[in-house]
């Protein structure tokens, strides 16, 4: 996707007047694909200043172009500016997924009974499902509304089972960088899935760590 302009000026102007629309082309460079679902929004801190229409439409076609007619009609003086996105909705599907590991929590086979092993379990599972919502809210937008899945069982086996499952574009997983005596007991659960994943891994290293990740 291109656009014609990638900034526009619409240089001095009396508050409280409109000045005529500066005009962006946008072309679908693609040779074949269809641009879908295809949204446009203006962002900033200066929204009721600007407006924009367009002869997009929801869909524009493989090398074809259309055009943006955005207005300025600043309400008061001052530096005004604002952003017009244009994106592709892929209609993608984004799963968070959090395991619990039984081999992590030793007590769990001191249980006395089938009923207490349950509960224990269970509690792990909300536990779970609390921490993994905690991080999808921190991590991500309104309009990022991933499918939360808790599982129990082994890291490794739930993370490629999902991905066979689902039929993962790409899995995204955090690294400690972890090194020496952890890994060499306990291998490092990104690299197995990297080595085994039926689609691209992406390893996102946790810098906030004073570790050096691995290159």
């Amino acid at each position: 996707m291109t656009l014609l302009r990638s900034s526009v000026d619409f240089g001095d102007q009396t508050a409280g007047t409109d000045q005529r629309a500066k005009t962006v082309a946008f072309t679908n460079n693609a040779s074949r694909r269809t641009v879908n679902t295809f949204s446009v929004r203006l962002t900033g801190t200066n929204l009721g200043a600007f407006a924009q229409i367009n002869n997009c439409g929801t869909s524009v076609a493989a090398e074809v172009s259309c055009t943006f007619n955005v207005t300025f009609a600043p309400p008061r003086t001052g530096t005004k500016t604002t952003t017009l996105n244009v994106w592709d909705d892929y209609r993608a599907k984004l799963v968070a997924q959090h395991i619990a590991e039984l081999w992590r929590y030793p007590s769990a086979g001191f249980a006395t009974t089938a009923q207490l092993y349950d509960e224990f379990c269970s509690a792990l599972r909300e536990s779970g499902s609390e921490e993994l919502q905690k991080f999808v809210t921190n991590h991500t937008h309104s309009e990022i509304r991933p499918e939360l899945m808790v599982q129990m069982g082994s890291a490794l086996d739930s993370i490629l089972s999902l991905a066979q499952a689902q039929k993962a574009d790409v899995i995204v997983m955090g690294t400690h960088g972890g090194r020496g005596y952890d890994r060499l007991t306990l291998g490092s659960v990104t690299n197995r899935v990297m080595r085994a994943a039926p689609c691209p891994v992406l390893a996102v290293c946790n810098a906030t760590r004073a570790i050096r990740c691995p290159k």
